[in-house]
């Protein structure tokens, strides 16, 4: 009788152990590329609202972000998810960008003093230790989207 009773016990135990982790399976959410919804962000997650215009998450205490603004129009959206991820970001007015950084140690700059038309691109850097900098823009830039999906790479996009 006490076996019987030591089976049912392990068979409650087992099928309430896999309820749960059915439960946690379906409440995770990956990542997806230039994604604006951000209800599914926890409370872990540090956010900063600069103004009505911009929205900036790190979703991991130590990633850096520096963004300096001038202008009305200016929308930065920064989703970085990993360690020691880096962003600096330096834009004139007129600006929109959605940049979201997946992996460890990933850099994105991007340097835009001189221009006032608007620019609006998306930035995706999937892997571990990428850099992405670019310095300018000019019309090759309207609707660009990046994506650098690998590990250890280097992209520098000058435009003067």
């Amino acid at each position: 009788m006490k076996k019987n009773k030591n089976i049912w016990c392990f068979l409650v135990f087992l099928l309430c152990s896999l309820y749960v982790t059915e439960v946690s399976a379906q409440q995770e959410k990956l990542p997806t590329y230039f994604s604006n919804n951000f209800s599914q962000l926890s409370p872990y997650n540090t956010s900063l609202l600069l103004d009505s215009n911009s929205l900036l998450t790190n979703e991991n205490s130590q990633n850096s972000l520096f963004q300096q603004q001038s202008g009305n129009i200016n929308s930065v959206v920064l989703n970085q998810v990993g360690f020691e991820n880096n962003a600096d970001i330096k834009s004139s007015n007129q600006t929109s960008q959605n940049v979201n950084q997946i992996g460890n140690e990933n850099y994105y700059s991007f340097i835009n003093y001189y221009n006032s038309s608007p620019i609006n691109f998306g930035v995706h850097q999937q892997g571990n230790s990428n850099s992405l900098q670019i310095y300018g823009t000019n019309s090759m830039m309207n609707g660009a989207a990046i994506i650098q999906n690998s590990n250890n790479q280097a992209l520098i996009i000058k435009n003067y």
